[in-house]
């Protein structure tokens, strides 16, 4: 049996979790970094590519190093994704120029209800959390997928429109990596600052979604398709959703009264919702230490599987905002050993993390080391960190 090796990979931003078996092996998000993310990949790893690729949802510091992946023309055989993106990519792979206006209807058609709250990392995501049980959706049948898992009547759009051929002269193709190009913007379209933001990032969430769509079709990959459930079923033998249920159909949800601009754009700010994050958990062997994967989840609806020393990473990178995930976890799980992955942020960890008593950072608050990366390996049924790992030293 080949050794089992877990690595955090130090990303610049955000989540890159990368897990070798003898099963398989599987990366769970990439980082913010489009552009870099492929050759840190190989230098970590060693490797070319993965049996299975994961987006556990629609945020930059997840999704984005996915793209990179894809684009760069790393092996993968299947990649995960949320059912959430299947709903929206009716809308989001017409025409960009179609896209956009749609975008606008959405954003025009908002009450003056709206009211966010500043100083967060996205306006977008703190609306969907607002309407995610507000919204009351209609059933209006579903779309059967393909042998490769795509949806059957989306295949003529993601054959068309491929990658770079449209006309996004109102968002360049760099976006992914830096997003000044907005801020000359605002003349266009006639929005208060709050709508201007929610439109802005509503933008940048649905090109992440057509592209990544994209770049695994065209690359001939195999998709499997998660929905959000608090029944969860699917994945294969060493690595299964806990917070969602594998869908082979897709199913089409209509807002009575709704117009296809505000359809999109409720939809669309659903797959950038922390809760709905797939979670997932990797057990290779009964009675050895596994791995739960959390996403940004704060697993309030997550149903934890019971073990002994796994390895969990740390939900949201640490934020005091999924504090209550560490009580969820300690209450079925002995002696866990977190992993953290992070930018150079004030704000985190939270004081429910720096509680657990063994832990690891990829880049640790006040610490004066520079980022590392994290590996694990297993040794007589037991995780064992990598000769030159510390643990973490946040202040």
């Amino acid at each position: 049996m080949n050794m089992a090796r877990f690595i955090a990979i130090p990303v610049g931003q955000g989540d890159a979790f990368y897990l070798e078996l003898s099963e398989g092996s599987c990366l769970v998000d990439g980082g913010k970094s489009r552009t870099y993310f492929a050759e840190l990949f190989r230098r970590c790893t060693r490797k070319d590519g993965v049996d299975v690729l994961i987006v556990t949802h629609n945020d930059a510091d997840h999704a984005s190093g996915i793209l990179g992946f894809l684009e760069a023309g790393l092996g993968c055989h299947e990649v995960w994704l949320p059912g959430r993106w299947a709903q929206v990519l009716p809308y989001a792979l017409r025409p960009w120029e179609e896209v956009v206006a749609l975008l606008v209807e959405g954003v025009e058609a908002l009450g003056n209800e709206v009211r966010l709250a500043e100083h967060v990392d996205s306006v977008f995501e703190q609306y969907g959390e607002q309407v995610r049980n507000v919204i009351e959706w209609e059933e209006g049948g579903q779309v059967e997928c393909d042998e490769r898992g795509w949806p059957q009547e989306m295949v003529a759009s993601l054959e068309k429109y491929w990658l770079d051929e449209d006309l996004l002269v109102v968002f360049p193709a760099w976006y992914l990596d830096q997003d000044v190009y907005f801020y000359v913007w605002p003349w266009r379209y006639p929005f208060d600052e709050q709508r201007w933001y929610l439109f802005r990032e509503a933008l940048v969430a649905a090109a992440r979604i057509r592209q990544i769509a994209m770049a695994a079709f065209h690359r001939g990959v195999r998709v499997r398709w998660f929905q959000y459930s608090t029944n969860p079923a699917g994945g294969n033998q060493w690595l299964r959703p806990l917070s969602a249920r594998e869908i082979v159909a897709v199913p089409i949800v209509r807002l009575r009264g709704r117009s296809e601009g505000e359809e999109f754009f409720l939809l669309l700010s659903l797959t950038t919702v922390n809760k709905e994050s797939l979670v997932f958990w990797s057990s290779p062997e009964a009675g050895s230490p596994g791995v739960l994967f959390t996403g940004d989840s704060d697993l309030e609806e997550v149903v934890l599987p019971s073990a002994h020393k796994p390895i969990v990473t740390t939900p949201h990178h640490g934020s005091a905002a999924n504090a209550q995930a560490y009580a969820r976890v300690q209450s079925v799980i002995r002696d866990a050993i977190w992993i953290r992955s992070d930018g150079n942020y004030r704000s985190r960890p939270c004081p429910e993390f720096l509680q657990q008593s063994l832990r690891f950072c990829t880049l640790c608050r006040g610490g004066t080391h520079a980022k590392q990366k994290v590996t694990l390996f297993m040794q007589r049924g037991r995780w064992k960190r990598a000769q030159g790992v510390t643990t973490c030293v946040c202040v």
